[in-house]
């Protein structure tokens, strides 16, 4: 199912959990217009699971959460010339 131009996948089949495919390497633009849509969908959905851009390093949603451990290495192209 595709959302706000990013595709959903889901698992689960007593508790459907619905999570953005390229989790870690996806962000939401805005997690409310995804919620919506994904009410508006039809779909059963009973969990959705979304990660902050990774230079977001304080909270910036108001939803439950759980921090996690990414080791991030910023890689810069040098050119010569």
């Amino acid at each position: 199912m595709e959302v706000c131009g990013k595709e959903i996948r889901t698992r689960g089949s007593l508790i459907r959990i619905a999570f953005l495919d390229g989790e870690g390497y996806q962000f939401l633009d805005d997690p409310e217009v995804a919620l919506g849509a994904l009410r508006e969908s039809g779909a059963r959905i009973d969990l959705f699971t979304f990660i902050q851009s990774l230079s977001d390093t304080s909270p910036k949603y108001d939803y439950p959460m759980e921090w996690d451990n990414m080791a991030a290495l910023r890689v810069r192209v040098m050119t010569t010339g």
